[in-house]
């Protein structure tokens, strides 16, 4: 995942960025970025340890309570890559608001354009067995445009799987 989505949030991150990743995984998303401070949050504990050489700092916390421990306005790009599938569609809704009020900059969204519950990867390969892996919503582009969101696309439509919803916040771009 992390070779198909890092062309499409490069434009979107700065070396001067503070840079918050809401379900980090193992930070492959952003691994390589150079950013003035990033932070990953991800629920799933085991995940951390790979994600601590690529963030500033790393933590172990429900993201859909994020608002308890970031404050509003507090980081220039607010990231959830792949996530908001794994939500149902309320949760969902209120991270999307959620990550709009942290953000001073923009806010980038990615998930699947097709639904699968994802329960083969949840027990057998890469998600090492992490319950929260399960995907619980389909999102379409309608629930991004309402928000002020841009879509990017593909350089290729046949291949696209997913999209990249990108909210520039508190400022016109």
């Amino acid at each position: 995942m992390a070779e198909i989505i890092q062309p499409y949030i490069k434009n979107y991150i700065s070396p001067e960025d503070s840079v918050l990743d809401l379900g980090c995984g193992n930070g492959a998303s952003l691994r390589n970025f150079k950013m003035k401070y990033s932070m990953g949050i991800d629920i799933w504990e085991q995940y951390l340890p790979m994600a601590k050489d690529v963030y500033t700092e790393v933590k172990q916390y429900d993201i859909r309570k994020i608002l308890e421990i970031i404050k509003p306005n507090s980081f220039d790009v607010v990231l959830a890559i792949d996530i908001i599938e794994h939500l149902e569609r309320g949760e969902g809704k209120k991270l999307i608001c959620d990550m709009i009020s942290i953000s001073t900059k923009c806010v980038i969204i990615y998930t699947p354009l097709t639904f699968s519950d994802n329960i083969k990867n949840v027990i057998g390969t890469w998600a090492k067995g992490n319950p929260y892996q399960i995907h619980k919503s389909l999102w379409v582009e309608e629930d991004f445009k309402i928000h002020g969101f841009k879509m990017q696309y593909y350089p290729n439509p046949q291949v696209r799987e997913g999209i990249v919803a990108v909210k520039y916040v508190h400022w016109d771009v």
